[in-house]
């Protein structure tokens, strides 16, 4: 399959090092709607991605919430019954 897009080259605003975006990046962008380049390269975007969820997972272990079964919402940790009446 060929692709009309060609490898460029890119500067991570991160570490300001080059990187590629790959001619497969650039059709897997566009096929989810994404029409600018990227701004970092894959190991900055993953480790800012890693720190802001362990950012998250602090914040909410002080602010008392717990993710949900789901993993969606949060909900307050203690003991509540169905009805969201805490029991004794």
């Amino acid at each position: 399959m060929d692709s009309p897009y060609q490898p460029r080259i890119l500067m991570c605003r991160e570490c300001n090092e080059e990187f590629v975006f790959t001619a497969e990046a650039q059709n897997y962008f566009v096929a989810r709607g994404i029409n600018d380049d990227p701004l970092m390269c894959k190991s900055c975007y993953t480790r800012i991605k890693r720190e802001r969820r362990q950012g998250d997972r602090d914040s909410v272990q002080q602010d008392g919430l717990a993710p949900t079964p789901a993993g969606g919402a949060y909900a307050r940790g203690g003991n509540v019954n169905p009805r969201g009446l805490k029991s004794r």
